[in-house]
């Protein structure tokens, strides 16, 4: 679509400082960025809401609804990801002797939660690929989540950097 654009994605549980070159461009979930010398682009709303596979509740009974914790396994993120507003629930709201265990990536709550370990936060959009899943708690408004494209001020004239925001804006 674009040769001349080379895209190297890394993954980082934190928020990277742009002014220091580590990357030109970040994915953001959460509130705008504040950071005065960052321009920021909304890219979408993120739904997540609670899952079970089908095969969790068969083993486990079916979960009635989030004050209906007796018995059931949870799995979550670790604290590092607080500002994730279902995170931010769910450490609230689910003891934690209910918690399986926790990590530091949606990867492993994904796997997880599909293989019938535990119920968890998911993506709307990832869990709808996955028939075997069970919405146990629908998101609630609460819990979207917004998702920004940002990079440093300094790169704003950046053809490239133009580019490939404008690509996510049009198409994420």
């Amino acid at each position: 679509l674009y040769p001349k654009i080379r895209i190297k994605f890394l993954l980082e549980n934190k928020f990277l400082e742009l002014e220091k070159n580590i990357a030109h461009i970040a994915i953001r979930p959460g509130k705008k960025p504040e950071e005065l010398n960052y321009i920021s682009k909304s890219l979408r709303k993120i739904k997540t809401g609670l899952y079970a596979s089908k095969s969790y509740l068969k083993k486990y009974g079916k979960f009635k609804d989030e004050t209906d914790l007796g018995g059931h396994h949870f799995i979550t993120t670790s604290s590092q990801l607080s500002h994730i507003p279902i995170v931010k629930w769910m450490s609230a709201n689910i003891p934690s002797e209910n918690i399986l265990f926790e990590t530091n990536l949606f990867s492993d709550i994904a796997t997880s939660v599909i293989t019938g370990q535990a119920i968890g936060p998911l993506l709307e959009r990832e869990a709808a690929l996955h028939d075997s899943l069970v919405n146990v708690v629908p998101s609630k408004k609460q819990w979207q989540n917004n998702l920004f494209v940002v990079y440093h001020m300094n790169l704003r004239s950046n053809l490239k950097i133009q580019t490939f925001t404008e690509f996510m804006v049009k198409n994420f």
